[in-house]
């Protein structure tokens, strides 16, 4: 039953299409997609807006993506203009009234936008959609993506949760029903994404410290900073003039040259082994820096997991291609695009693996390669399998 329905039950009264009212705002667009997020938990956050707005433009430039919402409601850079926090509600409902599409979440906006039979696309991740879509509106206009039931259990109902549903709508399945509902032709259908690692969304900037790169690059960023791959103190000291640190090390640094730049650390992981001593870990602690130990479990992590008890030490989850639920689907002909990059020499690298091998990035996306070194980064890469024709003009077009 509709939530609408149990409320005219309980109050004992007949439900009415109610009086909207609507005010003036100055918008210089003619075509518009009104777009919103939220800010209550994270169970309605969506973390790959970026990458449906890229699908979208790849087949379109005419829509403008307006956000819309409270201004503590999540943030999404890739928009056309937001306004969140900038409207009131009646000038919300002109807005919506006047869009080509609502995109986004179960939401005040999807209940104006049916009240209007403006176009939907609209996310039900953590309720049944029977019960709260919108009331009013063509049903044919509305797509409401639900989360598939069967696989991912019964909803949270809650606005919080451990491992987000929401996050299970592939970019790929949202941007083509925006399309869709746009009357835009596409062949989003022949793309299948095949894993999201956990950090896909989340930008990293790891250096390898064996040059320093253009200031501009990395300016006021918080970088990863990998001694363990190359270890050079005077570049330690030189980046920490410039940028941000989180320190990732085997070796112990120098208590001095921590000191001297510990205003620039944000914290330093530890790769736990036998030259590495309790000593210098205290020492490290004493300069108010977190530390976090870690080590690959293996034969020696037992040992090695005492030796640090009063540190706590965290094993180091390494991934290989047995990870992949899509294993069976994934050949070299998929391709992967990733938001960490790796900067070494002046060069820019999609991967560790391409750092090693000394193959700069030069697209967006590049082809999945079956090695080792390239499954550990699993977390980082978004992996699809793209059976569409023209693949030159989409690589352009990417800008997820």
């Amino acid at each position: 039953m509709h939530l609408l329905n149990r409320y005219a039950l309980s109050c004992g009264v007949l439900i009415d299409k109610p009086i909207v009212n609507e005010s003036y705002y100055p918008l210089a667009i003619d075509k518009y997609i009104v777009f919103q997020t939220s800010g209550k938990g994270n169970s309605r956050q969506y973390d790959y807006w970026t990458k449906v707005f890229s699908h979208i433009k790849e087949y379109t430039t005419d829509y403008k993506i307006i956000h819309v919402g409270i201004e503590s409601d999540q943030s999404v850079s890739a928009v056309d203009m937001d306004l969140r926090g900038k409207t009131s509600l009646s000038q919300l409902a002109y807005l919506i009234k006047n869009a080509s599409l609502y995109l986004g979440i179960d939401s005040l906006s999807a209940h104006f936008a049916g009240h209007f039979n403006t176009k939907i696309v609209a996310m039900y991740p953590y309720c049944y959609a029977q019960n709260c879509k919108p009331f009013w509106g063509d049903p044919a206009n509305q797509t409401l993506l639900e989360v598939d039931w069967k696989t991912q259990g019964k909803p949270s109902f809650s606005l919080t949760e451990e491992k987000k549903k929401i996050n299970t709508f592939m970019p790929e399945v949202v941007a083509r029903a925006a399309l869709n509902q746009l009357g835009i032709e596409n062949d989003l259908d022949k793309v299948k994404t095949l894993h999201i690692g956990d950090l896909y969304h989340k930008p990293t900037i790891e250096i390898i410290p064996d040059s320093l790169m253009a200031p501009a690059v990395i300016k006021d960023k918080i970088c990863n900073i990998r001694m363990d791959y190359h270890y050079s103190e005077a570049n330690l000291v030189r980046l920490a003039s410039v940028s941000f640190l989180n320190i990732i090390t085997d070796k112990e640094i120098p208590i001095k040259v921590i000191d001297a730049i510990k205003s620039k650390v944000h914290g330093i992981t530890v790769i736990a082994n036998e030259s590495i001593t309790l000593e210098y870990l205290k020492d490290v602690k004493s300069l108010g820096i977190k530390i976090d130990l870690i080590a690959k479990y293996n034969d020696n992590w037992g040992a090695l997991a005492e030796k640090f008890f009063d540190f706590g030490l965290e094993k180091d989850e390494v991934f290989d291609k047995n990870t992949v639920k899509t294993l069976d689907m994934i050949d070299e002909t998929c391709l992967f695009s990733s938001e960490k990059i790796i900067l070494s020499e002046e060069k820019v690298f999609a991967s560790k693996l391409a750092w090693k091998n000394n193959q700069p990035k030069l697209d967006r996306l590049a082809k999945v390669v079956n090695d080792p070194v390239f499954w550990e980064e699993l977390d980082h890469f978004h992996i699809i399998k793209d059976e569409r024709l023209k693949h030159k003009t989409i690589r352009q077009a990417d800008q997820s």
